[in-house]
């Protein structure tokens, strides 16, 4: 029961978050349109902490589950499981642990996630690219 609470709240505030921006554009995206439809894969991670501008890597893997996304992330720190979402050209992932919510927004490239993320609380943004493997 924790698990499925925990993943509602992690939905509704990446909902939240992501909701804005889609009712500002027309949701149909342009025929031209080069934005990958498939983000399941590993992914190498690069990043950087906002607050002492340490560096550190890990990996990802994204795995589809019908219209979201389950995501596993693990650097040196530990290994995370999160949910992720789709809306446009934004990638929205949330991670859950220790009583602390991790909210990440990701530009979708070819082959790269290019963004920022933020721990419940920081009052501070890092930043983060993960690269296709």
């Amino acid at each position: 029961m924790y698990n499925s609470l925990t993943n509602l709240l992690l939905a509704s505030i990446l909902g939240f978050c992501l909701a804005g921006p889609a009712l500002a554009v027309d949701p149909a995206p342009a025929a031209s349109s080069t934005l990958p439809t498939n983000l399941v894969g590993a992914y190498d991670v690069k990043g950087v902490h906002a607050t002492d501008k340490e560096a550190y890597e890990g990996v990802a893997l994204v795995s589809a589950q019908g219209e979201t996304f389950e995501v596993i992330y693990e650097d040196s720190e530990g290994k995370l499981k999160g949910i992720g979402l789709m809306q446009g050209d934004t990638f929205g992932v949330a991670f859950y642990k220790e009583g602390s919510l991790s909210l990440l927004l990701f530009k979708v490239e070819s082959g790269k996630l290019q963004g920022r993320w933020m721990d419940s609380g920081d009052s501070f943004v890092s930043t983060e690219t993960w690269t296709r493997r």
